[in-house]
This record gives structure tokens, sequence and C-alpha cells, in this order.
């Protein structure tokens, strides 16, 4: 797992699996990105310092 903060975008992103990306779904502020077997590969939490 890899972790990065963004500080001036505001975005904490977090790579689980180093995997090409499929699709997203996008709930509210964060961002979950799926492989083709709809397995988590990365979550984008953008405004993270508005939570």
């Amino acid at each position: 797992m890899r972790v990065r903060y963004d500080r001036e975008g505001d975005t904490l992103d977090m790579l689980l699996e180093d995997r090409q990306i499929h699709h997203a779904e996008e709930h509210g502020q964060i961002i979950v990105n799926y492989d083709e077997k709809g397995k988590v590969v990365e979550i984008e939490i953008h405004r993270i310092s508005k939570l």
C-alpha cells in the first residue's frame, strides 16, 4: 500500500494494488477505483482537510 497526500490539491491517495484502473465510483468527495475484476485498486479522498 502506498499513501500520498497532495497538500496543494488537498487530496489523500491510497494505492492498494499496482493494477490498471478499469472503472471508478464516486461517493461524495471519495472516489474508489476498481480493476477489471471489481477489486479495489485505489481510494482517493478529495478535500481531506474538510473531514
